[in-house]
């Protein structure tokens, strides 16, 4: 069903039955080429929690809206050899158009979220008891939406919902380090969608495997510590563990292909910098328009799998300095909590749906915890 914002509500598990009228709503934005699917064994736990979970599909994914060509006309367009296009003098082209590009995706997200509110009587958050509100998650991929979201919303004009009164906390699920845009590792960066080398076809077979795998890393807070290629042969890695009936369902891979909208925001966003500025905006954000929303006080929650690719508790780790840096230079910053989910890999969703759950409905975090 495509509601506001061109975005389609793949899955809502409803109004809990025979629970406290005053719910907690989950709002999921999806990943790469894995779309609102994917969330499926979060269902059944959330509605005997009495929570209520609404997967979210991106444009371009199964029942949402496709991206025009002037929406199209704002990315840049990456090659297979990822070599952004480039003016005379060599300098990267597309960053202006790739800004607009998020700003308008951040702003569909706001006028989807105004309308789950208004057309789905969603209950507001409250704070003294806990209950109620809208947790924002954004997985993967999806965290670049939840960071446009968070670096723009104090620029759009109020909706007719004040939703800074609903949005409980909001979620970056397993951001890998080159989605918050901090440098790679100067020994071996190894991402498999990177790899030139190889064909598109095969680059994405490589990538799936790896990206759904478990790893075992010798020091989670060391750069030289972190397993970057041989995953371990037990658990299997979540695509082996799946039927091929779920590959099928969970998966939508065209945008996440050479020329794809996906494709190029994903490169184009890292290449021109970006995700380092969504980045900057979600974390430090800006003073609010006197007719906007102000969430700067709204809680960003930073949950990762402490199985997952390298690059996730590499980003954790340069996320950790970076706010302790800004703490010590007293700059003003929104409140992050962390949190680690032990033994889960990048899709805690779909092989630790109890404990994914629990980590996003979890209250009063003042500092790391382990789930």
């Amino acid at each position: 069903m495509i509601i506001a914002g061109g975005l389609s509500v793949f899955d809502d598990s409803g109004e809990p039955v025979g629970h406290d009228s005053n719910y907690t709503t989950i709002v999921i934005v999806h990943g790469l080429v894995w779309h609102g699917a994917t969330f499926a064994k979060l269902r059944p736990i959330a509605r005997a929690r009495g929570v209520r979970v609404i997967a979210l599909n991106r444009r371009d994914y199964p029942g949402a809206r496709p991206y025009t060509s002037e929406e199209r006309a704002l990315l840049p367009s990456i090659p297979q050899d990822l070599k952004p296009p480039t003016a005379g003098d060599g300098t990267p082209l597309g960053a202006e158009g790739l800004d607009s590009y998020v700003r308008q995706r951040a702003h569909e997200l706001y006028e989807c979220l105004q309308a789950l509110v208004e057309e789905r009587n969603i209950p507001p958050f409250s704070p003294a008891s806990k209950k109620g509100g809208i947790v924002l998650v954004g997985w993967s991929l999806g965290c670049t939406w939840i960071s446009g979201l968070l670096a723009h919303v104090s620029s759009f004009p109020a909706g007719h919902a004040r939703l800074q009164a609903y949005i409980r906390r909001v979620i970056w699920q397993d951001p890998l380090s080159h989605i918050l845009g901090y440098a790679p590792p100067a020994r071996d960066p190894y991402v498999p969608t990177m790899n030139t080398s190889l064909e598109p076809q095969e680059r994405m077979r490589v990538f799936t495997q790896w990206i759904t795998s478990y790893f075992s890393h010798k020091h989670l807070d060391s750069e030289d510590g972190l397993e970057r290629r041989t995953a371990l042969r037990y658990p299997p890695s979540t695509f082996d563990a799946m039927s091929e009936n779920d590959r099928r369902s969970t998966m939508h891979a065209s945008p996440g292909a050479p020329g794809g909208s996906d494709w190029d925001l994903l490169f184009g966003s890292c290449l021109l910098g970006t995700v380092r500025n969504l980045r900057k905006g979600a974390l430090y954000p800006p003073r609010a328009d006197a007719k906007a929303e102000d969430w700067g006080n709204i809680e960003l929650r930073v949950l990762w799998g402490d199985r997952s690719v390298w690059a996730v508790p590499y980003a954790i780790t340069h996320l950790r300095q970076e706010l302790a840096h800004a703490d010590r230079e007293g700059r003003d910053r929104r409140p992050v909590s962390v949190m680690r989910l032990r033994g889960a890999n990048h899709f805690a969703h779909w092989g630790h749906p109890e404990q994914t759950l629990e980590a996003y409905l979890a209250d009063n975090l003042k500092a790391d915890r382990d789930i």
